[in-house]
């Protein structure tokens, strides 16, 4: 495994392999968007400052996923709904195409599959 990935995922948790595997994909939307990387002055916790963000907005004391939001080369890149909505897309159509070629899966593999689709509504 990747020291890098071993490295981020030690320090920050689990999801390092989700941005490390697309990170192609993630690339080129921040490309295609036109997307700005938060910049780190403003990554505080100072709420009498409007035009800071919190931080736990974005990152939540057990990881990420409160705020739509890319990680890239060290970078935050915020996603407003319909800029999340394409990007969640894009992965989606990959995992859909991943699963239709799949000839078979091992039972850890179906079990988390059925667990990650159980989740959607």
């Amino acid at each position: 495994m990747d020291r890098e990935l071993i490295r981020w995922r030690w320090r920050y948790g689990r999801p390092a392999d989700f941005w490390l595997s697309h990170i192609d994909t993630v690339a080129a939307f921040i490309k295609e968007h036109k997307l700005r990387a938060v910049e780190r002055e403003n990554l505080q916790v100072i709420p009498e400052e409007k035009s800071v963000i919190d931080i736990d907005d974005i990152i939540g004391s057990h990881g990420g996923r409160k705020l739509a939001h890319l990680h890239y080369r060290g970078d935050i890149y915020l996603l407003n709904d319909n800029q999340w909505k394409a990007f969640s897309n894009k992965i989606i159509g990959g995992f859909a195409e991943k699963l239709a070629n799949a000839k078979t899966v091992n039972f850890e593999q179906l079990i988390q599959l059925s667990d990650a689709m159980g989740s959607i509504i």
